[in-house]
């Protein structure tokens, strides 16, 4: 079913189409949106799914830990950019590329 469902012409605009950025401004505190529940869902839901995503924020830290985040190239100067919150996220009116560079 979740096959059916994630690759519907009904739901998405190009289902066959690999595009992380579907999902963007859609997020919820639920980590099951709108027609996307890779766990799955009900009683047979992946017992994982919230290990799943400590992993992932645990992946983050350690990211942040050992990497400098910096501005990517072309990045616009901070006073050229309007932040603002949309939910519990900060959005920019303009894409903000960053690099990575590892801490000595």
């Amino acid at each position: 079913m979740p096959k059916s469902v994630h690759r519907s012409a009904d739901y998405y605009q190009y289902p066959d189409v690999f595009d992380p950025h579907r999902f963007d401004n859609n997020e919820s505190n639920t980590l099951q949106d709108d027609y996307w529940f890779g766990f799955g869902i009900g009683p047979r839901a992946c017992p994982a799914v919230r290990w799943a995503f400590v992993a992932i924020k645990i992946f983050i830290a350690n990211v942040l830990i050992k990497y400098d985040v910096l501005p990517g190239e072309d990045a616009p100067a901070m006073d050229e950019v309007n932040a603002r919150f949309r939910g519990t996220k900060v959005t920019t009116d303009k894409p903000m590329p960053i690099r990575f560079r590892k801490r000595a």
